[in-house]
């Protein structure tokens, strides 16, 4: 064995497991049930009511701004980083597919994923606030407004529902807008060195990279840190 396919062993030697190849009882466990069975839907209640499905899908009418939203009983975040809340939500709804089947969970998921589907522009952009509430705007504030902190979330969303159910179309959506990102950001010549002001789309590009085996995603990461 010579030292680089040593070090390539190593690497696969200490890497964590998947949490769909991890079962936690115990005390956590009726507290896991728990987020399963009620905090998962949850989530989503919150997200639609606050309007965020509408700003995602192109198909319903826009819904204007709503900053800040005003509710007595809201937790929802700031508009424009409302994809980052749909990728949250979607990956603890993989966190709780894991642990138990909910065919309804996972249609709530799926309308989402079809939302974004058609949402994404042909050269792979994806974030609902600068596709539909500031067009033309696209990557002008990376330190604010965090596009690649919601393209983070997102991707982790999609390697989880991934794992979860074995569906691949969000993670493939997530794929082409990883592919734009590191088209637009880089070393090389024409290229932007930028990065985002909420550390998030490194460590996402890395569970990407773990899932797919395309290094590109790798490079980019490094490029950012």
């Amino acid at each position: 064995m010579n030292e680089h396919t040593a070090s390539i062993a190593t690497t696969a030697l200490f890497r964590p497991l998947a949490v769909n190849r991890v079962r936690v009882d115990g005390f956590f466990g009726p507290r896991i049930d728990t987020i399963a069975e009620t905090t998962a839907h949850t989530l989503f209640d919150r997200c639609i009511d606050a309007g965020m499905l509408d700003q995602v899908d192109p198909d319903r009418p826009n819904p204007g701004l709503r900053i800040p939203y005003q509710s007595d009983n809201s937790t929802v975040t700031t508009q424009m980083f409302w994809d980052s809340d749909f990728g949250k939500s979607i990956e603890a709804a993989a966190y709780a597919l894991y642990r138990r089947p909910d065919p309804a969970l996972e249609a709530r998921v799926d309308a989402v994923v079809d939302a974004y589907a058609r949402l994404q522009d042909s050269d792979g952009y994806l974030n609902s606030w600068y596709q539909r509430m500031e067009p033309g705007k696209r990557w002008t504030n990376l330190r604010d407004c965090h596009e690649l902190y919601d393209a983070g979330h997102m991707i982790e969303g999609a390697v989880a529902y991934y794992h979860a159910t074995g569906k691949r179309r969000l993670m493939d959506i997530m794929a082409r807008y990883a592919d734009h990102i590191a088209a637009v950001f880089g070393p090389g010549e024409g290229q932007r060195r930028g990065y985002c002001g909420h550390p998030e789309i490194e460590l996402a590009l890395v569970k990407l990279w773990k899932e797919t085996g395309n290094e590109r995603y790798l490079k980019l990461s490094k490029f950012f840190i």
